[in-house]
């Protein structure tokens, strides 16, 4: 019976893969998301075709390619930008987000963090990169204390971990990323414990916050991503 019960255990454990009961999609929704992106690009294949015999011999009429995919509509990112955990307090000067409302459109990313700490944190150098005008580099707070490193964020690589420790400035501030590196330092005035755990579906694209001779306050800016929404394509889109 013991052996029975374990064998069950492992069946359910299987659907659980498939269904996405319990934290994550499933392997089902997933499938169904690549799906969508198979059907555009048959989209593309078959307006090729069209295309290519018609240069091929212009005055041969050419018989319209059915596309029943274009009935799924087209699929669209579902993103939401937020700010958290709040870090620190309002003194200093604040700095923005760059351009936060083509963030996504621009496929910007975060690609290097590094900072200075002493008794607090001193400063804060922050990089992007993405489509269109090149970005400058940033650097938010003052020359004190003593350089802790950066982290470099190639290719799929994200923060992870946010740990700090804040009062009217930003005392203590620890970042870990994706792939295992970890830079932070500062001292233990705060009172305020920040230990945040990027969730699934979520990633920290930037940082926003406030800046005079040290680091005042700090907040990432976070895009979480929700299922792909649908839109229906209008009746003249079907028509190759």
């Amino acid at each position: 019976m013991p052996a029975i019960g374990a064998a069950f255990r492992a069946v359910a454990t299987n659907r659980q893969l498939f269904s996405g009961e319990g934290p994550g999609d499933g392997l089902d929704e997933r499938r169904e998301r690549l799906e969508g992106l198979i059907h555009q690009m048959d989209w593309v294949a078959a307006i090729d075709a069209c295309r290519a015999a018609y240069v091929a011999a212009p005055a041969t009429p050419i018989e319209p390619t059915p596309l029943p995919s274009l009935a799924a509509g087209s699929p669209e990112l579902n993103v939401t930008l937020g700010e958290e955990p709040p870090m620190g307090g309002n003194g200093g000067s604040p700095f923005p987000y760059p351009r936060r409302a083509e963030a996504i459109r621009q496929r910007r990313q975060l690609v290097e963090v590094a900072l200075r700490t002493g008794s607090r944190v001193d400063q804060i150098r922050l990089r992007y990169a993405g489509e269109g005008e090149p970005f400058e580099a940033e650097v938010h707070g003052g020359g004190g204390g003593g350089d802790r490193g950066r982290l470099e964020l190639g290719d799929g690589v994200v923060i992870r971990r946010i740990e700090a420790l804040s009062g009217t400035r930003v005392d203590r501030l620890f970042l870990t990323s994706s792939d295992g590196q970890k830079i932070g330092g500062g001292g233990q005035a705060g009172d305020r414990p920040v230990d945040w755990t990027v969730p699934t579906g979520s990633v920290v694209l930037g940082f926003s916050g406030r800046s005079g001779l040290e680091l005042d306050g700090l907040r990432a800016v976070v895009a979480r991503f929700g299922p792909l929404t649908w839109q229906p394509l209008g009746e003249e889109a079907e028509e190759p």
